[in-house]
């Protein structure tokens, strides 16, 4: 029977919630990641789609942007196989204003085997901990 499981991280950005957005929102440009072979952008808007193949893997992750609201500065996006044996994978980002800059909060949720329940919701808050903070290292860069 399949369980869901899910993993999180929230980081503090000095940086301000509009610049984090305007760069987040563009979900056709991951040229802030690292470990990326090839991407291919198919559509526009909800419903696009990004294909991605790490280096190393012959295998492609196909990523389809589910929702985006300017008003809460919030995406969604999916990716239905492929993911590490995790099926039904999704992931909400958010840029949440503060005082002085903003943070960027990194949740996502995918479903398992309950056999692989111990096995790989690790896995997902590592996932989680690992693409924020990369997200998150180019405005520290920037500012520089």
């Amino acid at each position: 029977m399949a369980k869901e499981i899910t993993g999180q991280k929230t980081v503090a950005v000095d940086a301000s919630a509009e610049q984090v957005w305007l760069k987040m929102q563009d979900f056709a440009d991951l040229g802030w990641a690292v470990g990326i072979a090839d991407i291919e952008i198919e559509g526009q808007g909800i419903g696009m789609v990004r294909r991605v193949r790490l280096e190393g893997s012959e295998d492609w992750l196909e990523e389809r942007l589910l929702m985006v609201d300017q008003s809460t500065k919030k995406l969604e996006y999916g990716i239905d196989e492929g993911m590490m044996g995790i099926t039904h994978y999704r992931a909400t980002a958010q840029v949440i204003p503060q005082a002085q800059g903003c943070q960027i909060e990194w949740t996502c949720c995918g479903q398992v085997e309950s056999s692989e329940v111990a096995e790989k919701e690790p896995i997902l808050a590592l996932v989680a901990e690992g693409i924020v903070t990369l997200f998150a290292t180019q405005f520290s860069e920037d500012s520089r």
